[in-house]
């Protein structure tokens, strides 16, 4: 009789101690999941961005050229009178504090215009040579990058021709 009232009390613990480490691995995992998702989701909306405002650029940039022409003129460079107006909308733009570098490249991948914040005696930040290659191929690139130790998404276009 004594034998039958020595029941084991490891049995119920050992299964109670497994039924918590799975729904921890299972939590942890739901978890790491879940910021991978949102990583995604901040990284798609920051590109979605970062093209809006390209593209609204370009069409200004655009416009504004076709306005500065002299009528019968159609040649395709950007006239000079533009980039002082060029430089002053990039500045309004930075100076929001959503852009931290705002470039425009000419066909021979050389700086036309560049406005950063906190422009002053430190380096003008200088995209990765890659990046050229990957929008003359790709017609636009994207990348993370570090400007001045702040993290950001680095992302170039080809612009409209200036008709």
């Amino acid at each position: 009789m004594e034998l039958s009232l020595k029941k084991s009390h490891k049995l119920p613990l050992a299964l109670a101690l497994l039924a918590l480490i799975l729904l921890g691995a299972g939590s942890l995992y739901l978890t790491w999941h879940n910021l991978r998702q949102m990583h995604q989701t901040v990284f798609e909306h920051m590109l979605l961005s970062a093209r809006s405002i390209a593209r609204g650029l370009d069409i200004q940039l655009v416009e504004g050229a076709r306005r500065m022409r002299h009528p019968g003129q159609h040649n395709m460079r950007l006239p000079e009178e533009l980039l002082p107006d060029a430089r002053e909308l990039f500045r309004e733009m930075v100076a929001q504090g959503d852009l931290l570098y705002i470039a425009l490249y000419g066909p021979d991948r050389k700086p036309m215009l560049i406005v950063e914040q906190g422009e002053g005696n430190r380096q003008i930040y200088t995209p990765p040579p890659g990046l050229f290659n990957m929008i003359t191929a790709m017609r636009e690139s994207s990348t993370p990058v570090l400007i001045h130790g702040k993290a950001a998404l680095l992302y170039g276009a080809v612009g409209q021709p200036l008709l």
